[in-house]
């Protein structure tokens, strides 16, 4: 949905002039059946020197939209600090923007301001910028089996020290920079954390799906109780595939095993000995399905 703030003339309404919150759909697919949409979902009278009219838009973080207006800013600039007026100084919030019509949920008082005045438009500015980082942020690319990460505050001071909690990787598990980046060699979960000169440290623990050096070779297991190659697990015991699924085919395609989840395991109960197919289904860091075949004997 597309969203303005518009101001419609006392031609348009005979009434009086008001301005309007408007919604666009723009699933519409042509320029003239998205303006044909084009839906009110909130306005308000124009009254001189009492104005109650909507004004700027911008997004908020939470994926709200927040609509700038004088709410029930009185002109009167007779009585001093500009907090007269009827109604309360608040900014209009729209709770579900991506939703048609009045289910998008358009407040008119959604985040009051107590004994303030309000301007009309937000800052054109990125806001966390004044703000020391609280957290770390990542994302996983999956073609190069890497995780990006940086915080989520805009920095001017210097970049902080990286840890990535792969000591394995040698020299690369510590980088410097504002936004790193580092490639894990096994799927698991690594404690994530960045130094900065004054002290400050950011930690997080973040989970790396399992990638090609997780899969093992191992197509042989003894389920004899002797706790050793016990269970068929068709990836190492430290990665992580969200929401596998391991599925077990005897040599004439009857299904005689299946079990979902991040470590699926087949423990051989109630099976003969001798040669199955095995299918492990899973998503990739991207939400791509991948597929993986191939066969394993089960030796009693």
């Amino acid at each position: 949905m597309l969203y303005t703030t518009e101001f419609d003339p006392l031609s348009l309404h005979p009434s009086g002039q008001r301005t309007d919150v408007y919604q666009y759909d723009l699933r519409k697919g042509t320029a003239a059946a998205i303006a044909q949409s084009r839906l009110s979902i909130a306005n308000l009278p124009f009254v001189p020197n009492q104005s109650l009219r909507f004004w700027g838009l911008q997004l908020a973080p939470d994926s709200t939209v927040w609509v700038a207006d004088l709410n029930g800013f009185h002109l009167d600039f007779s009585s001093g600090p500009y907090l007269d007026g009827p109604f309360p100084k608040a900014t209009a919030i729209i709770r579900h923007p991506n939703v048609a019509g009045a289910g998008c949920q358009f407040d008119l008082n959604g985040f009051v301001y107590p004994g303030r005045v309000l301007t009309t438009t937000f800052p054109n500015v990125i806001n966390n910028m004044l703000y020391p980082p609280t957290a770390v942020l990542a994302e996983a690319t999956c073609g190069e089996d890497s995780v990006r990460f940086w915080t989520n505050s805009a920095q001017t001071g210097p970049p902080g020290r990286w840890d990535f909690g792969d000591s394995g990787s040698g020299a690369a598990n510590a980088a410097t920079g504002y936004a790193v980046a580092h490639r894990y060699a096994r799927g698991g979960t690594y404690r994530v954390r960045v130094v900065y000169a004054d002290g400050r440290a950011l930690t997080r623990q973040f989970t790396v799906s399992g990638t090609d050096a997780d899969f093992t070779n191992a197509n042989v297991f003894t389920p004899n109780g002797d706790g050793q190659n016990d269970l068929f697990r068709p990836v190492s015991a430290g990665a992580a595939l969200p929401d596998a699924r391991l599925r077990v085919f005897s040599r004439w395609g009857q299904a005689v095993f299946e079990a979902r989840g991040p470590q699926p395991a087949w423990d051989g109960a109630g099976a003969a000995a001798g040669e199955y197919f095995y299918q492990l289904d899973y998503p990739d860091c991207a939400g791509v399905p991948q597929h993986r075949r191939g066969t394993v004997a089960l030796v009693r």
